[in-house]
């Protein structure tokens, strides 16, 4: 799903996004063990795209001053 990610008042100067994804069609209770946590950047302008079945943390580095 895709996402625009804004903080007011602040600017997104960069990103990181920590990712767990599997593919949706395949069963994954009893492979849970092999799902790995993927670290992947994040744009400035905080776009994003959620893939389906996944699980995802965001961190941020802000500045003030909203764009």
């Amino acid at each position: 799903m895709p996402a625009l990610l804004k903080v007011e008042g602040m600017k997104i100067a960069s990103g990181k996004v920590f990712e767990m994804a599997a593919d949706p069609r395949v069963e994954i209770l009893d492979r849970a063990g092999e799902i790995e946590v993927k670290e992947k950047p994040l744009s400035a302008e905080g776009n994003w795209t959620f893939p389906p079945a996944s699980v995802s943390a965001v961190e941020l580095k802000i500045e003030q001053g909203g764009v």
